[in-house]
């Protein structure tokens, strides 16, 4: 009995040890380079960051990621083999990059936050001076290290802020309007002034796509593939068929509301903001929008706000 005593005892006294020293480095104790961003250490001791060259103060929770709609869409997206897009390729990449040089004479110091999978830099990772990449996709993010294993990346929320982390260029292209959450978009916003020492650059929607063009194209692509799928032939007749059926399952006053009532978002992984409700943010943040820039790819309705802090103006 006295055995089973001291050894209870004992592994209380270890388990209580553990929880303290965990505790600890988790808030930074156990760690004297703790929060410093000049020092070099090796980051891959701590969860979600791979740094070569810098170390930063930060707190996040796998629980975060895992309980988040866009964590469950991109980390299935990126696993199948998803790539992070049309706008990370081609002409609107092009066209960004206008942009950007434009304004800034040396892109050498940046922070992406929803970086993806790098299509849109090419080959333009290397060459610069300092580099932090973040996504919420664990995949895409350990692609991106064994491509890049001298660069930084993270994994983790970008509502999440990281203490310590500053960048002279900021940027935030093509991520907000995959945000759901309305409280995670005005978290993001704040991130961004956090992280920038001068420019910040935003790409996002201008107008709303979710028009009724848009929503007459997404009925026409519902009712076309339902018809392709039934066993009916010829498809003409199936396509004819279509409103009984959909009568039946119920399915014809959804689609109804769902043509002739206002919307904003597809009701799975995009979402339309006017984006200058959002402005004052930057204002209270000493951030001064300086240009705006509406894109001629994506029909129209994206465009480019570029930010400059006023304490280097």
């Amino acid at each position: 009995m006295k055995a089973r005593l001291l050894l209870g005892s004992t592994l209380a006294q270890i388990l209580l040890a553990l929880t303290q020293s965990t505790w600890a480095w988790n808030n930074g104790a156990a760690d004297p380079s703790y929060g410093t961003r000049d020092r070099e250490t090796d980051l891959m001791a701590r969860p979600f960051v791979h740094s070569p060259n810098r170390s930063y103060d930060h707190a996040l929770s796998g629980q975060c990621l895992l309980f988040s709609d866009e964590y469950q869409y991109w980390e299935t997206h990126y696993g199948k083999g998803g790539s992070s897009g049309e706008g990370s390729v081609g002409r609107s990449r092009e066209w960004k990059w206008r942009i950007i040089n434009s304004h800034v004479k040396e892109v050498d110091d940046v922070i992406d936050i929803g970086c993806g999978d790098l299509s849109f830099w090419e080959d333009r990772v290397s060459k610069l001076s300092h580099y932090f990449g973040l996504d919420i996709s664990p995949t895409i993010i350990e692609r991106n290290q064994n491509r890049y294993p001298d660069r930084t990346f993270c994994v983790a929320d970008a509502k999440m802020p990281i203490l310590g982390l500053k960048g002279r260029i900021v940027l935030c292209l093509d991520l907000l309007f995959h945000i759901m959450d309305d409280d995670a978009f005005f978290s993001i916003l704040e991130n961004l002034c956090r992280y920038s020492l001068e420019w910040i650059f935003v790409f996002t929607w201008c107008g709303n796509p979710f028009n009724l063009a848009w929503r007459l194209r997404s009925l026409y692509a519902k009712l076309v593939s339902a018809a392709r799928m039934s066993r009916i032939r010829p498809l003409r007749i199936a396509f004819l068929k279509l409103p009984w059926v959909l009568i039946r399952s119920g399915q014809l006053g959804q689609d109804i509301r769902f043509l002739v009532g206002p919307t904003h978002c597809d009701g799975r992984y995009q979402k339309y903001r006017r984006f200058e409700k959002y402005l004052e943010i930057f204002e209270k943040n000493d951030f001064e929008l300086i240009a705006k820039h509406r894109s001629p790819c994506c029909g129209g309705v994206g465009t480019m706000y570029v930010f400059h802090t006023r304490a280097t103006a």
